[in-house]
């Protein structure tokens, strides 16, 4: 078939299910996933962002899945549309077979050339429809540029394949890495599980939806009918999986202490103690800028759960990424990007604004940090997920000339009345301060926004 074909056989399909034909946005979508673009060329023609052109993507693969009753993705669409063509033409012909002699003399017969939709799916599939697009990672970034984090990846790879860990969480500042280096060990990991899924919560944040979701990529034979956590705990046991959920930090309360769950998401309490006690030869990997907070206390009870925090750059991988915006004197820029030195998307944003303007080194003042309108709008968001009391502690820790000990801080007049213990280790768990040889500091890169951001002392 050729694309106008195929176009308005997915728009007749979809009408089946739907009741409704296809947009505009759900066409580029299609006709993108055909021509074999990318997610990122597809939002680029269509001028919106990755995020909605995947999250269309996901819903069209979903509906096309049940429309032609088997499992579709983005680079199975086109083989997966003939097969059905092809099953509706053999049946006619095989229901008209008795009244009608469609062969002439010679030639054999459709019943005597042994054809299936199986046979057929050997001849139309190509060797792409046996990479990681056939996974269901639909939903998974595109992270072209990747540098280092050899040692996070090998320590990935250890507890995922020697240690058999259940859940690994993956966690860090907000433009850190965190899911660069999940999507670089999806490709690296990709011949060794049965099934690989990456699932974001943004898309999807309800339970039932995401169980609804699991079901379907792990066993057609299973009824997802009644959504039971026993059903994916026994497909676990089946097959070795590997699952990314992305976003987890869609499930928690902001202005709250960290991993304090939605009251509509409450449940995922025991589907995440499900996973982490149930017996099965699978792993799944959380990916966010916190975790839930029984995790935490599962890890460190001894359990074969593990947890790693996303630092920054070492200070070649760094270099590297000013090199590839053209910056041949890196080490030289390096110097006036110190708070952002290992933090990859404010280096990202930084250099971008360095290389657009032209601006040389010798050009620089003393002191002077590119904090981009890019990077106040990551910190931003962050700063307001904060509780009154966090947001009151990371101004006080910003605004002392040193790192502060516990002592010191529980100390403090001005922070008398709050439940420090618990308010340091929220923020630690957020990843957004540091505790070295008993001092606690905040991150540098988040420091430097509240600093040049944050004029008022937030008040209980």
């Amino acid at each position: 078939m050729d694309l106008e074909k195929m176009l308005n056989l997915a728009d007749e399909l979809v009408y089946r299910q739907t009741g409704r034909h296809l947009d505009d946005l759900q066409v580029a979508v299609l006709q993108g996933a055909l021509q074999r673009e990318t997610y990122k060329k597809i939002a680029k023609d269509f001028d919106c962002s990755e995020s909605t052109v995947r999250i269309a993507g996901s819903e069209l693969w979903r509906i096309l899945s049940q429309a032609l009753e088997e499992e579709v993705s983005k680079s199975n669409l086109q083989s997966a549309m003939e097969r059905w063509q092809y099953s509706n033409v053999l049946n006619f012909a095989q229901n008209v077979r008795g009244s009608f002699n469609i062969c002439r003399e010679g030639e054999p017969s459709i019943a005597s050339q042994n054809f299936s939709p199986e046979s057929h799916e050997n001849i139309t599939s190509d060797a792409s429809d046996k990479s990681l697009d056939d996974q269901h990672v639909s939903e998974m970034p595109d992270c072209s540029n990747f540098y280092g984090r050899k040692v996070e990846l090998e320590l990935l790879k250890t507890w995922a394949l020697e240690e058999h860990c259940r859940l690994i969480a993956l966690t860090g500042i907000p433009g850190i890495g965190k899911t660069s280096i999940a999507v670089q060990l999806i490709h690296e990991l990709e011949d060794k599980f049965e099934k690989i899924i990456w699932c974001s919560l943004y898309s999807m944040p309800r339970l039932s939806t995401l169980q609804h979701r699991l079901l379907q990529y792990l066993s057609s034979s299973i009824s997802i009918r009644d959504i039971d956590i026993s059903q994916i705990l026994y497909a676990l046991q089946k097959k070795r999986c590997l699952i990314v959920l992305d976003d987890i930090d869609f499930l928690f309360q902001p202005n709250q202490l960290s991993g304090t769950y939605k009251n509509e998401h409450q449940e995922y309490w025991h589907f995440f103690k499900a996973l982490e006690h149930g017996s099965h030869q699978s792993c799944i990997i959380l990916v966010g800028c916190e975790m839930p907070r029984e995790l935490l206390t599962w890890i460190s009870s001894g359990s074969r759960d593990r947890f790693l925090q996303v630092l920054g750059l070492d200070d070649q991988s760094a270099n590297d990424i000013l090199i590839n915006h053209g910056l041949l004197d890196s080490g030289d820029y390096l110097k006036h990007l110190i708070e952002f030195k290992g933090h990859p998307y404010c280096l990202n944003s930084a250099a971008n604004l360095i290389k657009t303007l032209g601006i040389r080194v010798e050009d620089i003042p003393e002191n002077y940090c590119f904090l981009t309108e890019d990077i106040k709008d990551l910190f931003r968001q962050q700063w307001q997920v904060l509780s009154q009391s966090e947001k009151l502690m990371i101004y006080k820790l910003c605004h002392n000339s040193h790192p502060q000990t516990l002592k010191v801080i529980l100390q403090d007049d001005n922070l008398a009345d709050l439940d420090l213990i618990n308010i340091l280790q929220s923020l630690s768990r957020r990843c957004l301060i540091n505790q070295v040889n008993g001092f606690y500091e905040v991150n540098p890169a988040f420091k430097k926004y509240i600093l040049s951001e944050i004029s008022a002392c937030p008040e209980i």
